[in-house]
Parts: C-alpha cells; sequence; structure tokens
C-alpha cells in the first residue's frame, strides 16, 4: 500500500503545482478574463457543494425558499 499513497500524493502535487502556474498565468497576463475565471471557479465550488448537500436539502440548493424571509412580518 506504500505504493499507492506515495503515487497519490506525488500526483497531488503535480495536481496543485499546474493549479498554482494556471493561477499566476491568469493574473499575469493582460489577454486573460480574469474576473470570468474566477466567476466560473466559485459557480463550481457552489455546484460541487449543491451536490454534496442535496441528500440533505433534498436537491434544492439555490432554492430561495430554503432561506428565510427576512422582510416576512410575524403575526400574533
Amino acid at each position: 500500500m506504500q505504493f499507492t499513497d506515495d503515487a497519490i500524493t506525488k500526483t497531488v502535487y503535480v495536481l496543485i503545482a499546474i493549479c498554482g502556474v494556471a493561477i499566476l498565468a491568469l493574473v499575469l497576463s493582460k489577454q486573460s478574463n480574469t474576473s470570468g475565471v474566477f466567476g466560473a471557479f466559485g459557480s463550481t465550488i457552489s455546484q460541487m457543494i449543491c451536490t454534496a448537500l442535496s441528500p440533505v436539502t433534498g436537491g434544492k440548493c439555490g432554492d430561495r425558499s430554503l432561506t428565510p424571509d427576512v422582510h416576512s412580518t410575524i403575526t400574533f
């Protein structure tokens, strides 16, 4: 099992290095659409979290009905 753990660790390091180089190229390039890329990345992360939480939320991620209405009035 030592070989597979070592291979996974090295693979993760390579993926992190590739992401680091891509981020540097994105930030330093004058022709890059930085805000668009970061927006797409944020949307992807949000969708991943939504998918992970779907068994708990019943698949209603992003549904505004799950959040309390701050403008509702309490009547007695």
